[in-house]
């Protein structure tokens, strides 16, 4: 990011006022297209297992089930972003999301210990495995996913929220590639065991997805300044942006919910008008948000000389 001159965050009409959500419509239509599809693929491949008796077929239910929820997630974090906050809670129910995010992340990985279970017991003593049926619904499963991929990819460039669940839908394309090529394995060779191995591999990538989850949703609420931001540079820059500011320091960044991020920080100044400190809070306001999508920023002004 190139550093803005001095008098880039000065000028009297930089107004930013905190928090902005605002969440286009087409987002959350292709959220809940996106959710729906993935809903009925994942009780396809549910019912297609069992009929098929391939575990590696529910083992992609189960994955395809923890995007569905990375979608179901993402859907409702924007919903819940449209509700006001009240007396009650400030920032809103941003924090409902996270909360999710820890029980998935959890749930998941205790399904997939159950798979990899069910995996060893299979591989032991294999299951004739209806190959042609597993085959034809892990393709119906691939071109699903290749379609919810293809909805959310223009919005996962400039929304957070949303481009988690792109990644998550691109790593189930990829498990889905996985079951047809074993399905085809099985239907040339009739190595049922295959079935096993590519539930048990796809129930790692599960367990990985989960912790990823549980570890992103724990430093979200541990209030963790986020990985990409550093907070020396930070203070650095903060102070170059102004020539008003001579310092800044008890600087803390945390992470509201996926992608929103909050500011408090003391800032040293020259003695100014009531009118002067307010147009350099709207400057550094601005500053903050246009360079590091810090959407809240508290920042309690001092004297130089008077802290």
């Amino acid at each position: 990011m190139a550093d803005k001159t001095k008098e880039s965050y000065t000028c009297e009409d930089c107004h930013y006022h905190g928090t902005n959500h605002n969440h286009k419509e087409g987002e959350r239509k292709s959220l809940l297209i996106s959710l729906i599809v993935t809903g009925i693929i994942m009780l396809l491949e549910i019912f297609g297992g069992f009929i098929s008796d391939s575990l590696a077929l529910i083992s992609d239910a189960g994955h395809m089930f923890t995007h569905f929820l990375a979608l179901l997630i993402s859907f409702l974090a924007i919903y819940f972003a449209a509700r006001p906050s009240d007396s009650k809670k400030t920032y809103g129910y941003y924090r409902l999301e996270i909360l999710a995010a820890l029980f998935n992340g959890i749930f998941v990985i205790l399904v997939s210990l159950y798979i990899m279970y069910q995996a060893y017991l299979r591989f032991i003593t294999p299951h004739e495995v209806a190959s042609l049926e597993m085959l034809v619904i892990a393709i119906i499963g691939l071109v699903a996913n290749l379609v919810v991929a293809f909805l959310l990819h223009g919005h996962s460039h400039h929304d957070l929220n949303v481009k988690s669940a792109f990644v998550h839908v691109i790593g189930d394309t990829v498990s889905s590639v996985g079951v047809i090529i074993a399905a085809i394995i099985i239907y040339f060779t009739g190595l049922n065991q295959i079935d096993a191995i590519a539930s048990f591999l796809i129930a790692l990538i599960i367990i990985f997805w989960g912790y990823k989850l549980i570890r992103d949703s724990v430093n979200i609420l541990l209030e963790t300044a986020p990985a990409h931001i550093d907070i020396e540079q930070l203070r650095k820059r903060l102070i170059k942006s102004n020539k008003q500011v001579k310092d800044a320091h008890d600087i803390h960044i945390w992470e509201l919910t996926t992608g929103s991020y909050c500011l408090s920080a003391h800032i040293v100044m020259n003695d100014c008008r009531l009118s002067d400190a307010n147009r350099l809070i709207a400057g550094l306001s601005r500053f903050l948000h246009d360079e590091y999508g810090i959407e809240h920023s508290t920042l309690q002004l001092e004297c130089d000389g008077g802290r």
